[in-house]
């Protein structure tokens, strides 16, 4: 987009596009779609044809947005069909197991709410989704501590599935 926009500072480039003309913007939408479109593409052709040459522009972008290292592998996972629907029943399994413990729990989630001074302006669900995520994230730091799971490397950064 920066390079689209003839901008080196993000927040130059989104205000110079929220002040574009409609037809413009979606002009200049439409340029970015197309361009992340053609290298996701050359990508996936590489990634079913050991052969094929990704060009230089693409492998450029491909290296910064997807942290690939020299020879285009992925430093993220990338996940399968076959694998998502393991992990699917995995997650339908352990939403269960997870509701019932939350479920049980409700009654002292929604008092530790209470004597926030968000309860007075924040509905109870927006607290709720901060706290879940907040013990999950503490769960992870809990079993890293502990040698039950590796850190990875590069932190927490994306999945990649294919469809």
């Amino acid at each position: 987009m920066m390079e689209i926009m003839g901008e080196n500072d993000p927040s130059k480039v989104f205000e110079k596009l929220v002040k574009l003309p409609s037809r413009e913007r979606d002009t200049v939408i439409k340029k970015l779609s197309d361009r992340v479109s053609k290298i996701l593409r050359e990508y996936e052709k590489k990634y079913y044809d050991s052969i094929y040459e990704i060009s230089g522009e693409s492998m450029k972008y491909l290296k910064e947005w997807l942290y690939l290292d020299e020879n285009l592998n992925p430093q993220a996972p990338i996940y399968t069909r076959e694998d998502m629907n393991i992990i699917n029943g995995f997650i339908d399994y352990m939403s269960t197991h997870i509701f019932n413990i939350i479920y049980k729990n409700l009654d002292g989630i929604k008092n530790i709410f209470k004597k926030f001074k968000a309860s007075e302006y924040a509905s109870f669900a927006e607290f709720f989704c901060w706290f879940y995520h907040l013990a999950f994230t503490e769960i992870m730091d809990y079993l890293i501590r502990e040698q039950r799971l590796r850190q990875p490397a590069h932190g927490y950064e994306y999945w990649i599935w294919k469809k």
